[in-house]
C-alpha cells in the first residue's frame, strides 16, 4: 500500500493512509500508524493550512492529489525519501508561504511554475537532485525572504532576475555546478544578511557589494572568482564572517577592514598581497599562500 499524507483542519497530525481518492469514506486500517477522519461535520480536507511530515520515511513520489489542498500555507516534507518529479498539480498551492522539500531524492528541474507561489517567504530545496538552470522566473517571487537550494546539481548562470528579490534575507546556493559570474547588480539586495554561493564553478570578477549594509555572512569560497579584492567590503558595517578562500582574487586589503568586528575572515589561496596586523591570529584568517608571486617578482 502506498502512503498518502493528509491531516485535519488546523491540526498537525501525521498520517500513513490509503490513496487520497479513496478517502471520502475512509475506513480504519490495521496497518495505519495513525488514523483520522478526513472529513467531518465542519471542515473538509481542502481547508487545511498546515502540513508537516518531516522525517517520516515516505519513500514515494508526491501525489498529484496534493493539488487539492489549495489552502495550504505551510508545507514541510523534508527528510524523507521522496523521489521522482514534482507533479504539475503541486503548483496549484498558490497560498504557500513556507515550502520545505529538503533532504529527499527529487530528480527534476526547477520548473518555471515555482513563480506561481506569489506569497512564498521560505523556499528550501536543499539536498535533492534538482538539475538544469535556475529559471529567470525565480525573480517573480517578490515576497521571498529565504532561498536555500544547496547540494543539488544546478548548472548554468545565476539569472540576473535574482536581484529582483528585494525581500531576500538569506540566499544559499552552495555545492551546485553554477558557472559564469555573480550578477553585478547583486548589491540591489539591500535586505540580504546571508549570502553563500560556495563550492561552485563561478568565474569572472567578484562583484562589489556597495549598500548591502545588512550583510553579515559572505561566503564565496571554492570558485574561480578573479578581480581585485572588493573595496566595498570596508563599508559593510555588519559583516562578521567572510570566506573567499580558494579563488583567484588579487589586489590589496585596505586597513579599514580593521574597523569591522570579524568573527571569521578567510582569504586563503588567493593572490592578495598585504597583511593588516589587525587580522593576525583571527580564526579562519590564512595568509601564507597568498603573496608568493609578489616576493618572486620583487
Amino acid at each position: 500500500m502506498k502512503k498518502r499524507i493528509f491531516f485535519n483542519f488546523k491540526t498537525i497530525i501525521i498520517i500513513s493512509f490509503v490513496f487520497f481518492n479513496q478517502c471520502e469514506n475512509p475506513t480504519e486500517s490495521k496497518n495505519d500508524e495513525y488514523h483520522v477522519k478526513l472529513w467531518n461535520n465542519y471542515y473538509s480536507i481542502e481547508e487545511t493550512d498546515t502540513l508537516i511530515l518531516k522525517n517520516k520515511n515516505l519513500n514515494n513520489e508526491i501525489s498529484n492529489e496534493i493539488g487539492r489542498l489549495y489552502n495550504l500555507r505551510y508545507l514541510d516534507l523534508s527528510d524523507n525519501n521522496i523521489n521522482g518529479q514534482i507533479p504539475t498539480e503541486f503548483f496549484n498551492l498558490t497560498n504557500l508561504e513556507y515550502l520545505n522539500l529538503s533532504n529527499n531524492e527529487i530528480t527534476d528541474t526547477l520548473s518555471t511554475n515555482f513563480s506561481n507561489f506569489k506569497k512564498l517567504e521560505w523556499l528550501i530545496l536543499s539536498k535533492n537532485k534538482f538539475n538544469g538552470s535556475i529559471p529567470s522566473s525565480i525573480g517573480e517571487l517578490s515576497t521571498l525572504e529565504n532561498l536555500l537550494i544547496t547540494n543539488n546539481e544546478l548548472s548554468g548562470s545565476i539569472p540576473d532576475s535574482i536581484v529582483n528579490l528585494s525581500s531576500l534575507i538569506r540566499l544559499n546556493l552552495d555545492r551546485n555546478k553554477l558557472t559564469n559570474q555573480i550578477p553585478n547588480e547583486i548589491r540591489k539586495l539591500k535586505n540580504l544578511e546571508y549570502l553563500s554561493i560556495s563550492f561552485n564553478q563561478l568565474t569572472d570578477e567578484i562583484p562589489e557589494f556597495w549598500g548591502m549594509n545588512k550583510l553579515q555572512y559572505l561566503r564565496l569560497r571554492d570558485n574561480k572568482l578573479s578581480g581585485d579584492f572588493p573595496d566595498s567590503i570596508d563599508d559593510l558595517e555588519n559583516l562578521i564572517h567572510m570566506d573567499l578562500s580558494n579563488n583567484q582574487i588579487t589586489g590589496w586589503i585596505t586597513w579599514r577592514v580593521c574597523d569591522l568586528k570579524w568573527e571569521w575572515f578567510n582569504i586563503d589561496n588567493n593572490w592578495i598581497c598585504n597583511n593588516p596586523s589587525c587580522l593576525d591570529g583571527l580564526m579562519g584568517y590564512q595568509f601564507q599562500e597568498n603573496c608568493l608571486w609578489w616576493d618572486e617578482e620583487n
